[in-house]
Parts: C-alpha cells; sequence; structure tokens
C-alpha cells in the first residue's frame, strides 16, 4: 500500500508539474531542449552543404547540358568555402561567374579563418570555426561587388553575418548581426537582408490570449536590416513590432512553430510596374517571404508598414523574384500537388492585381527528371528581360534554366566539386554539394566591371 500511494502521488504531482508548470517542469524542458539539439547536430565529416559522392563524375565541375548557343548573357553562381577548389585551391570559391558551357571567368576567394575571428562569436553557442560557417547567399552590386552572407552548422544561433567584398576579393566591410539567408543588393547599392534576434519566450503570442508553446529557450524574432553602399546600418524593421502596428496578428498566431513565428527567407524590391499593382506600395518597397506562416507581405521600405499580405498557394516558400511585368516569382517549396499530379516542388508567379497564380515550372509531361523538389531552401532569378528563369534546386545541387511561357527547361546544371582538400586526403573525391542560388549577368555588366 506505501508503495503503490507512493507511485499514486508521484503520478499526480506529475501531472501537476505540466499543468502549473512548477518544479521540475523547467529542468525538464531544458533537459528536451538539450537532447533535441544534440539529436540536430551534424556529425558527419563531409563540408557544409555535401548531399552525395559521386564515383561516376569525371572531374571536378558542372555537368552541363541544353541549348548554349543563343545565350547572350552569363551565370552568377553562388559558391561556399571549399566549393570548386580547383578553381580556388586555397580555401575554395564563394561564387563565381561562368559561360554556360562551364568556362569560368571570374572567381571569388578569401580565408574564412581570417575572415571570422573567436571574439565575434562571444554570443554564440556549439561550433563556431571556419568549418561551421558556409556561405548561405550571394549577390553582386552594380559596381562588380561581391555581397555574401552567413550561416552555421551546429551553431546557435544560425543566423551569422554578412560581408562585402571588391572585385579582387578584398574584405571592403563585414558585420556579425545575425543577417541570414540570401542578401538583395538595390540599385543604389543599398543592401536588404533577412535578420534575427533572439528574445525570451514570453507568455503569450504577442498580446493575444494563446499561450506561447516554444520550449527551445528563446525566439527568433526575425525583420529586414537595411545597410548602406559602406555597411552602415540604414534601419532595421522588426516583424514583431510592425505585426502589432499593422493589426496583423494572424501573421504571428497561424505558425507552425512559435519560436520562430516569421522566418524571413526572402526578399526583393518592386518595380514600378509591381507597385501600380499594389494599393498604397511605391517602387523601391520590399516583398518579403515570411515561411513559418507561407505568406508574402508587401513592406514599406522607409517605415517598414505592412501594406499587404499575399496567402494561399504556396506553402513554406522562397526567394520573391519581381518580374520586369510585376508579378512576383515564388519557389514554393511544399505546395505543389493540387490538380497537378504531383507533391513537390514548383515556381510560381504571382499577379499583384488579381492574386491568380500560374505555375512556371515544373509543367505536366515536360522533363524534369528525378523529379524536382527541395523541402527547404531554394532560389529563383528572372533575366532582365522576363523572358527565361534560373531555377536554384538546392537540395539537389542542380540549377534549370526555363523559358517562362513554355516551361521548357533550357539548361541543366550539376554542381559537383572535390572535397578531397576539405577530407585532407589525396585527391579527387568528387561531390555533389547544394547550390545555393544562381543569377544572370550581362555581357555588358560582365565587360564593365572586370573587362573583357
Amino acid at each position: 500500500m506505501f508503495s503503490f500511494s507512493a507511485l499514486a502521488l508521484s503520478f499526480v504531482y506529475g501531472l501537476a508539474t505540466v499543468e502549473f508548470q512548477v518544479f521540475p517542469y523547467s529542468v525538464i524542458k531544458k533537459a528536451k531542449a538539450a537532447y533535441d539539439a544534440l539529436q540536430a547536430i551534424d556529425t558527419k565529416e563531409e563540408p557544409p552543404h555535401f548531399i552525395r559522392y559521386e564515383p561516376d563524375a569525371d572531374v571536378p565541375g558542372p555537368t552541363v547540358s541544353g541549348a548554349t548557343a543563343d545565350a547572350d548573357d552569363l551565370i552568377v553562381m553562388t559558391g561556399g568555402f571549399f566549393y570548386r577548389q580547383d578553381l580556388c585551391p586555397d580555401f575554395g570559391c564563394m561564387a563565381w561567374i561562368m559561360s554556360r558551357d562551364g568556362n569560368v571567368l571570374k572567381t571569388w576567394e578569401y580565408d574564412p579563418k581570417i575572415l571570422f575571428s573567436e571574439t565575434e562569436f562571444k554570443a554564440f553557442f556549439g561550433y563556431t570555426d571556419e568549418r561551421a560557417i558556409y556561405i548561405q547567399g550571394s549577390e553582386i552590386d552594380s559596381k562588380g561587388n561581391l555581397i555574401v552572407t552567413f550561416q552555421g552548422t551546429n551553431t546557435f544561433p544560425y543566423h551569422v553575418g554578412v560581408a562585402k567584398f571588391d572585385k579582387e576579393s578584398n574584405l571592403l566591410w563585414k558585420h556579425i548581426d545575425n543577417s541570414h539567408h540570401w542578401p538583395t543588393v538595390g540599385p543604389d547599392g543599398r543592401v536588404y537582408l533577412p535578420s534575427a534576434k533572439l528574445d525570451p519566450v514570453s507568455e503569450t503570442i504577442l498580446d493575444l490570449d494563446e499561450p506561447m508553446k516554444c520550449t527551445y529557450g528563446a525566439v527568433y524574432q526575425e525583420g529586414v536590416r537595411i545597410r548602406d553602399v559602406d555597411g552602415a546600418n540604414l534601419a532595421v524593421h522588426n516583424l514583431d513590432t510592425l505585426v502589432r502596428d499593422s493589426n496583423m496578428r494572424g501573421l504571428a498566431f497561424s505558425v507552425r512553430d512559435d519560436c520562430d513565428p516569421y522566418h524571413v527567407n526572402g526578399i526583393d524590391l518592386l518595380n514600378e510596374a509591381s507597385a501600380a499593382m499594389i494599393d498604397g506600395a511605391n517602387p523601391g518597397d520590399l516583398v518579403v517571404s515570411l515561411r513559418s506562416s507561407s505568406t508574402l507581405i508587401i513592406m514599406n521600405s522607409q517605415t517598414g508598414k505592412i501594406i499587404k499580405v499575399f496567402f494561399g498557394p504556396m506553402v513554406a516558400q522562397h526567394s520573391p523574384s519581381v518580374m520586369p511585368n510585376g508579378e512576383i516569382l515564388i519557389f514554393d517549396n511544399l505546395g505543389a500537388g493540387a490538380g497537378e499530379e504531383r507533391v513537390g516542388t514548383r515556381i510560381l508567379a504571382l499577379d499583384p492585381l488579381t492574386e491568380n497564380y500560374r505555375t512556371i515550372f515544373p509543367i505536366k509531361d515536360k522533363d524534369a527528371t528525378p523529379p524536382f523538389s527541395s523541402i527547404a531552401e531554394g532560389a529563383v532569378n528572372v533575366s532582365p528581360d522576363g523572358s527565361r528563369i534560373l531555377v536554384a534546386e538546392t537540395l539537389g545541387g542542380r540549377v534549370f534554366e526555363v523559358n517562362i511561357k513554355t516551361g521548357d527547361i533550357l539548361w541543366k546544371y550539376d554542381e559537383i566539386s572535390d572535397i578531397a582538400p576539405f577530407l585532407g586526403e589525396e585527391g579527387p573525391k568528387l561531390a555533389r554539394l547544394q547550390t545555393q542560388g544562381a543569377d544572370f549577368m550581362t555581357l555588358e555588366a560582365f565587360t564593365r566591371n572586370y573587362g573583357e
């Protein structure tokens, strides 16, 4: 009877611990968070962004196929530390510019040990050496300089920062400011960045009568950071504040993870055509992708005020890209399925005026084998004339160039690198790595910035 009574009391106290969150609830909660963090540690020996070994590949470099004769522009590829060490032997290519036959015309390389110091990571936990920090996104400005964002694996928080390099790979400026995902550079050289900060867990979501169900002990509160051409901070538009002020509380309520209520993962600027389709918007205002609520928001670039919310067809999307005709391209990670006889990833074009959308890629019965799928990440960019798109299937390590009107694949690219130098082995050891992004560059822009 004594044993039975002790067990019954323990059971009742256990229920009370959960219901009223009394001791040892907080200890158990932290222990669970620690266990989850340990389970999430990446223990593989290969570099970040490794997908798989490619034993049938012949040499490092792209495997390309498709039409190249009619192309009148070049491709800018986002790389990373330890990418393409056949071209950038010391540290790998952060980015490069190439023709469609795989001929690389320009590269950027920098020593990550010099770029990052231990003192800059005092507020980070986990692993913060140069092998844990990876390049997430890049963009080239109108002067030919490279802007790069960094994230971390086995690092908390994973948002690291941003740096700018000149044409010769010299560091111009750097900020460990929790920037992440892909940078966007405006025509005036301003840099727009998804940005995060850690806040303590609150009792409720915003000021709603709904408890916050975050077990990690901290919440990623995100927004948009704007820096000028010299790297000076111009503004930070914090979404937690903007959602309250704009009376858009549903953006914070309808999420899958209270620990990451917004998850900004892509930014672009409205052009004249797109701004004319949205009441209250102006050219230069921002279209911002929020993964957690599967929404796009239109944000005033000066004040951060939320002007418009688009919701519905896309699921966990990335990489909004404004086309010359005003439509907004979306890398829809999980939304394909209804009526399309497939489940996976697709590229959407959203009409801001009618809020109708159409699938650009892949088109049924067109070639996209093996199946096009990237359940996370991914990027899409449009050519200056609006006729083609470059689709970076990040988790597949592939890029597709697609005709917008027909959905036909014009060019395919597979990212193969020799990772033997990273492993400290005799090469080659060829592997497929993730493709974080691909963009167009006109021949005129290349010649203007880098010469013939």
